[in-house]
């Protein structure tokens, strides 16, 4: 039950109820609904109740905005559905400042206009959660029933699938942990709706797979989540007994938690290069790791999969958490950029698509020693992006500076880089902040003076005429002059620490 359909109860809407705030927020479920005038009842609720009250203390005359305001706040942190408050003489509405700060909060606030007793409202509506909370627990047991059936019989995988499609009324997919579709059950029914739900299925504390469920028009959505916290241990038991992990697979999972972990060739002496021998993994030849931060959205992980299969000489690639951890080789740095130009672009038309995951590449190397390194830096793509609201693709190589400059504010030498930026730029800084922003622009379009200056918005007159002044005070710019490395370093450091 959602608060909103608290509104179709006959005691509930006898009382005259009117929403005052939060009105989007009006599907958030519904577990319990509970009386009481108690100001500091938030730390005693469990979240997901509907709050009843007259507001006895709240209208009082020792009570302000502020108490009333906090009580709301108390409430909203404990996860509380929504507010009922019944009008009296004592509070004839709801004040102005409850229904700004419940709007604010997105907490729904129900005004009562009718005297109806709480009990029975109580009893009405939580006799309903408590009968449809054990309906959906006896379906639950069904499912686990006929599950647990199949696994006596060492039914195969696809038979138990199709089990659990039937039961929850959603497409079901298993997939391995390098991205192998294991098993899929559509199962009949209405249109599968645009949402998934995942979970990892492991034994022993060993995520051996991962289980994708998508609902169907008629599903029910407590159902699936029963769905997620019971099928899959029986799946592991299941896939233990049909489809034991291979030496191979048990390598690969070593492999990939090993340079997940950052455990360097060098920390690891043998174990690393031995795993890596035996799984075909070349000592030399050139290497780029790629990491997909799926979000729990395991259905990317098919995608991510599918585009990048077939594309390099050789490739493993692993799940590990949420990420979806893939290597990729060839024979040499010259192979290594054309192969990292496909993928980038493979993975460009997946998030124009509609991808919703975070895929970060690395700058790619040679060795296999750099592998560690590779990861970590396809990572750290991943992380500077994080704030990004859909899908997208985070380069390592356009993000090499920002990464440099944090390893090196790690060894406490900020404040040797920000001496070297007021060295190089404090001057120009100092005389007119227009001149350090044209030597922006001359290294952004690679010192082409039209370019710099149409991106400038000025005349290649004005443009020449703050090249003069720069080069009074820093010296001539020249491609090859000794002022001008060190001036353009400075320009890029400053425009990395004033972004971080």
């Amino acid at each position: 039950m959602t608060v909103r359909q608290i509104f179709e109860d006959a005691y509930f809407f006898a009382a005259d109820p009117t929403v005052v705030a939060g009105f989007a927020h009006l599907d958030s479920p519904l577990r319990w609904v509970h009386a009481s005038e108690q100001r500091d009842i938030a730390p005693l609720l469990r979240g997901g109740e509907l709050v009843l009250m007259e507001a006895v203390n709240l209208a009082a005359d020792t009570a302000t905005d502020s108490d009333r305001t906090a009580y709301l706040r108390a409430l909203h942190g404990a996860g509380v559905a929504a507010l009922a408050i019944e009008l009296t003489g004592r509070m004839p509405q709801v004040p102005l400042q409850m229904v700004e700060c419940a709007t604010e909060l997105g907490l729904p606030l129900i005004a009562l206009g009718r005297r109806i007793p709480f009990v029975q409202i109580c009893e009405s509506i939580n006799t309903q959660l408590a009968d449809s909370s054990l309906v959906r627990l006896r379906l639950a047991d069904s499912m686990s029933i006929a599950l647990s059936g199949t696994v006596r019989e060492l039914t195969e995988i696809p038979a138990m699938l199709a089990v659990l499609s039937a039961q929850t009324h959603a497409e079901v997919v298993l997939m391995s942990l390098s991205g192998e579709e294991i098993g899929r059950a559509a199962g009949p029914g209405g249109p599968v709706l645009p949402l998934s739900f995942s979970a990892p299925v492991s034994f022993g504390g060993t995520v051996v797979a991962h289980l994708t469920l998508r609902p169907r028009e008629e599903a029910d959505i407590y159902l699936i989540n029963a769905a997620l916290e019971r099928a899959p241990e029986l799946l592991a038991i299941a896939l233990l007994q049909l489809r034991p992990p291979s030496i191979d697979d048990r390598l690969i999972g070593q492999f990939f938690a090993m340079l997940n972990a950052g455990v360097p060739a060098e920390a690891a002496p043998e174990r690393l290069p031995e795993i890596a021998d035996r799984l075909g993994v070349p000592a030399a030849g050139a290497f780029v790791g790629i990491v997909a931060d799926l979000s729990g959205d395991i259905q990317s992980l098919r995608a991510v999969r599918a585009a990048l299969d077939g594309q390099a000489p050789g490739q493993l690639s692993h799940l590990v958490g949420t990420d979806f951890i893939v290597i990729l080789w060839c024979a040499d740095r010259l192979e290594l950029e054309k192969l990292r130009s496909v993928v980038r672009a493979k993975l460009d038309d997946l998030v124009a698509g509609g991808l919703p995951a975070i895929v970060g590449i690395g700058p790619g190397g040679s060795g296999r020693a750099n592998l560690v390194r590779e990861v970590a830096a396809a990572r750290g793509a991943v992380a500077a992006a994080e704030s990004s609201a859909g899908g997208l693709v985070a380069d390592a190589r356009e993000l090499a500076l920002p990464r440099l400059v944090r390893i090196l504010g790690g060894l406490q030498a900020q404040p040797a880089l920000d001496a070297f930026v007021e060295e190089q730029l404090g001057a120009l800084k100092a005389l007119d902040p227009d001149l350090l922003a044209t030597v922006a622009a001359l290294i952004d379009n690679w010192g082409s003076k039209t370019a710099a200056a149409r991106a400038l918005g000025v005349q290649r007159q004005t443009l020449h005429h703050r090249i003069t002044r720069i080069e009074g005070v820093v010296g001539p710019l020249s491609s090859l002059g000794a002022s001008t490395a060190p001036l353009v370093a400075a320009a890029l450091l400053d425009r990395v620490l004033q972004e971080n």
